[in-house]
């Protein structure tokens, strides 16, 4: 089975196209043989600028805060992990991104300043928004004027960008950022679409678009214009007012809003309308809506704080802290566990570990427990929270024997923000992301999941992948055979006593067990 794994980035980056800046005779990084560079604890370094911190990561890759030299003004780099930039389709989504953004002027569209490739190496340096994202704002609760007036700003948006041909199909409050309190920028194009471009950029083991966020004709796969991002944006409208997303059936049902809100719920109808013919035609229709809506008289509203929304969450027992209602309606928890045994030298800790499962043709969720039958195309996502601080390690190993770390990510060991090491108690941590899913691939047979955790760090299982990450590079097959073999041993030596390995089996699509 092959799946989306963020890797370590390297450290040494040059110029784009190997072009050194005019009027240089030598360049440090020409000494550096690019064969030579091997994944360390580092961030990377891009000639002109100075990386300050992490401030945001993914399966996809990494976000910095860094410093323009030449103009002393901070950027975000965003830097695609190396094992996603060796795929030459994801490249070309990696690259189109930034041409499409690039095109794109608007002043509720980030801004992209340069992008390149350095040693192998994919990046992108756009402009520094510092006022969060819709995401947090939305934990914390707001007037519904105040997301009235969000909805308008990222219609705009998204209009203009349907004008000039493109779809950004990824429409979530973590792609909406803030340069102040009060305007909010439209973000990561990274899977927009040109209306006339029939190229399909996916990237193995990563559905395109945020399955939370899907129009049901993106969840299909068919044919997409400029509705279905309006679809989506009715998804995050009605978050900002509710503090949470809404049920939904296969069937089309979608929950109404609370009755304190119900001057929005015409607005939300058209925008949620499971047939696109019923929607908005346009984001300029639905600013016309909007506008009149300012027209109606006032009815009564209240602000919904955050812990209306997440007694909402707890009520429906994961929806809105796993975030899959918006194409999924029910999440169990299964396969709970807990580390209860103790090694002298590094104990196991106790943590809450619950899987789940979306078939390819369905739009819910449900629970994923021990054998369970999956099928290539379907997505799956798994949760844990640790009792204790400590290092969790979660791999996978396919049919073939061939083991990947889901977590961390490759490169998140130290430093990265979300899915890193070390792990606190109580905090509820998603793999591969709250929003996202793993999907599988063709290869078919018996999978397995093992989730440790420990006190320390467990540098012998860390080791032991690293050197397994190296052989794939090198593409020496006997090595990497011999280092599987390895690691899986060690897995199942570390997992006695410990959380109980989940076994499921992968099918072929279209397949039946009888």
């Amino acid at each position: 089975m092959v799946i989306t794994l963020a890797k370590r980035v390297v450290a040494f980056m040059s110029y784009p196209d190997n072009i050194k800046p005019d009027g240089q005779e030598h360049n440090e990084l020409d000494d550096i043989d690019p064969s030579n560079l091997k994944a360390i604890d580092a961030v990377p370094v891009i000639p002109g600028y100075k990386v300050e911190k992490l401030i945001n990561s993914g399966a996809m890759g990494q976000v910095y805060l860094a410093t323009q030299e030449a103009l002393e003004r901070p950027v975000a780099i965003k830097v695609i992990t190396p094992s996603l930039s060796i795929d030459a389709t994801f490249r070309q989504r990696f690259l189109k991104e930034g041409k499409i953004i690039a095109q794109l002027r608007h002043p509720h569209i980030v801004t992209i300043h340069d992008i390149g490739e350095c040693l192998n190496q994919y990046y992108m340096i756009m402009e520094y928004v510092e006022g969060g994202t819709l995401r947090d704002r939305i934990h914390k609760g707001s007037p519904p004027e105040h997301a009235v007036k969000i909805l308008r700003q990222l219609a705009s948006a998204l209009g203009y960008a349907h004008r000039q041909g493109f779809i950004h199909r990824d429409v979530k409050p973590a792609n909406v950022l803030f340069r102040d309190d009060d305007n909010a920028v439209l973000s990561d194009f990274g899977i927009a679409k040109a209306c006339e471009d029939n190229v399909q950029l996916t990237a193995t083991g990563l559905a395109v678009g945020t399955v939370l966020y899907m129009s049901p004709e993106q969840a299909q796969g068919k044919v997409l214009d400029g509705r279905s991002d309006l679809y989506s944006l009715g998804l995050v409208f009605f978050e900002m007012l509710a503090g949470f997303r809404p049920d939904r059936t296969l069937q089309g049902y979608i929950e109404p809003l609370p009755s304190e809100l119900s001057r929005y719920q015409g607005i939300l109808d058209r925008l949620l309308a499971r047939n696109p013919d019923d929607r908005f035609t346009t984001a300029e229709q639905l600013i016309d809506a909007i506008d009149k809506l300012g027209d109606k008289p006032n009815d009564k509203t209240i602000v919904l704080s955050s812990i209306k929304g997440r007694k909402k969450a707890k009520h429906w027992f994961g929806r809105y802290s796993i975030g899959i209602a918006s194409l999924l309606i029910a999440v169990l928890l299964a396969g709970i566990g807990y580390l209860v045994w103790e090694r002298s030298l590094n104990p196991a800790l106790s943590v809450q570990v619950s899987y789940s499962y979306r078939s390819n043709d369905q739009l819910n969720f449900q629970s994923m427990v021990n054998g369970s039958v999956l099928h290539s195309g379907d997505r799956y996502q798994i949760r844990f929270t640790p009792e204790q601080d400590g290092y969790a390690y979660i791999f996978q190993i396919d049919s073939s024997g061939a083991i990947y770390r889901l977590f961390p990510f490759e490169g998140s060991d130290n430093s990265q923000v979300g899915n890193m090491n070390p792990v606190k108690a109580g905090i509820t941590y998603f793999v591969p992301a709250e929003d996202e899913a793993f999907q599988l691939d063709d290869q078919i047979g018996q999978e397995q999941i093992h989730v440790l955790a420990f006190k320390d760090r467990n540098i012998d299982l860390e080791n032991q992948y690293t050197a397994l990450v190296e052989a794939r590079r090198a593409q020496d097959p006997s090595r990497i055979g011999e280092l599987q073999t390895r690691l899986t041993d060690s897995l199942q030596k570390t997992q006695v006593g410990a959380l109980p390995v989940l076994n499921f089996k992968h099918n072929a699509r279209g397949s039946h067990e009888l």
